[in-house]
């Protein structure tokens, strides 16, 4: 159990370095090389930006299905453990006024 989430926690961590990594990369190779605007920090634009993220969930669809997909099992799960104890309440409270 502990691997598992240890696992899981080093797989997130990946995913973030590695769009960062990425979106690094996009950023420098697609920077305006103007130096004279006298700021040490360019950034570039919304839209610009956009065709990054594009490409990169685009490329990622896969892992981002699979994470969703354990995502919801997960919740759902913990909605149906939560109805149970929700149902045995109830239960126990109509055989407790039943007396």
């Amino acid at each position: 159990m502990i691997r598992s989430g240890i696992k899981k926690t080093s797989e997130a961590m990946t995913r973030i370095i590695l769009r960062e990594t990425e979106r690094n990369e996009f950023i420098d190779a697609n920077l305006p090389s103007d130096k004279t605007s006298g700021t040490d920090k360019q950034i570039l634009t919304a839209d610009e930006m956009s065709i990054f993220y594009k490409t990169f969930l685009d490329k990622n669809c896969k892992v981002h299905i699979r994470y969703n997909v354990e995502w919801y099992r997960k919740n759902i799960g913990l909605v149906i453990c939560a109805l149970r104890v929700k149902i045995f309440k109830v239960k126990r409270w109509f055989m407790s006024n039943s007396r």
